[in-house]
């Protein structure tokens, strides 16, 4: 038994949906330049695979081992959120592709310098600036999709 939503409302994704692939493959270059400092971190503080944190013991006592745990954290951090980013993205970009990407850039940009300035070795300025840039991004995603996924629920149970 199909479900009414699925018999009722036909998907036609917009002209411009492909902006939402541009905020996609941004995703994916801030990951592949994330794991390449995470590889540099781990080369220059002598950590081996399959070793993901030092300890905190061992962290004190070499600061490369520190500033690895920092960008393996920074990208872990990154990883962590990625599903709700991509998941809201696709979702935004079906109603509205602009906010979408928009968005979505946003959170990229917010990410670098998240990645940047953690990866200092000093965690206390892994949040400078990165929230102003961030968060509008990932409110947009979470709100604008909480908008439209409602105003076309309202349309489809009202209609």
């Amino acid at each position: 038994m199909q479900s009414k939503i699925a018999s009722n409302i036909p998907l036609a994704l917009p002209a411009n949906y492909p902006l939402v692939g541009l905020g996609v493959s941004a995703l994916f270059i801030l990951n592949l330049w994330q794991s390449s400092r995470v590889g540099a971190a781990r080369k220059m503080a002598g950590v081996n695979y399959p070793t993901m944190l030092v300890t905190e013991a061992e962290a004190k006592a070499d600061k490369k081992k520190h500033i690895y745990n920092c960008v393996q954290r920074a990208h872990g951090n990154t990883l962590e959120m990625m599903p709700f980013v991509l998941s809201l993205s696709a979702f935004l970009g079906i109603y509205n592709p602009v906010l979408s990407v928009g968005a979505v850039s946003a959170v990229v940009l917010g990410r670098i310098f998240y990645t940047v300035q953690y990866s200092s070795g000093d965690p206390a300025k892994r949040t400078k600036g990165f929230a102003l840039i961030q968060y509008p991004g990932l409110l947009s995603l979470l709100f604008g999709s909480i908008y439209y996924a409602g105003t076309a629920s309202l349309k489809h149970y009202t209609a």
